[in-house]
């Protein structure tokens, strides 16, 4: 194998555990919000277009949380053990949340509001992420065995 197919292949896999990830996320981020949504609406009529707003934002923050902070687990999976990269990634995904929570401080309305809104916001978002991480590793692994099996 040449070192240029190596590269393109490392380069591949790098992306696909990427989506992975993003994908896992984005499902983690919908189902636990909209079991949060029926928990907190519990008795109380609402709508189902009342979810739509809290499902998109809960979704683009988890893919934001994970595209960045995930990076330790995407680009070096493989390399390390996956806990320790899961480990760096719960360090980073706090770091990447954090500094989000703060900007939001910092721009947010004069009655802190939005600021507030964001920080509670930010709890389910590290959660989600962070679980999505071990999670995307079952799917990597699987598609990985199975790749193996057929290709290798």
């Amino acid at each position: 194998m040449s070192e240029a197919s190596a590269v393109g292949g490392r380069g591949q896999r790098t992306v696909r555990q990427l989506l992975v990830l993003l994908f896992v996320g984005v499902i983690i981020a919908v189902l636990g919000t909209s079991v949060l949504f029926a928990l907190g609406t519990a008795g109380v009529p609402r709508s189902v277009e009342e979810l739509g707003p809290p499902l998109l934002y809960f979704a683009l923050g988890v893919s934001a949380a994970l595209a960045l902070g995930g990076a330790p687990y995407y680009l070096g999976r493989g390399t390390a053990p996956w806990f320790v990269l899961w480990a760096l990634c719960v360090a980073a995904i706090l770091a990447v949340v954090g500094v989000g929570v703060m900007a939001a401080g910092a721009l947010g309305s004069p009655d802190s509001t939005w600021s507030l809104s964001i920080a509670a916001a930010a709890i389910p978002t590290c959660v989600y992420a962070v679980a999505a991480v071990p999670a995307a590793e079952l799917v990597n692994a699987r598609v990985d065995r199975r790749s193996s099996v057929h290709y290798g």
